[in-house]
């Protein structure tokens, strides 16, 4: 079996309808936010999907 790797929540996102992020790892990482992080989320709210941080 092999695992696929997945470059980004863009690459599944039109797979669900809502998703839960964690914020610790996934969107900072204790300095500061990742790059692309706001622009995910809008595009993520944009196309419906419900996010719960």
């Amino acid at each position: 079996m092999t695992v696929p790797i997945l470059e980004g929540v863009s690459s599944f996102a039109s797979w669900y309808d809502a998703m839960i992020l964690d914020l610790w790892g996934l969107m900072h990482h204790a300095v500061a936010q990742y790059p692309g992080d706001p622009e995910c989320l809008d595009r993520l709210r944009g196309d419906g999907t419900r996010v719960l941080l």
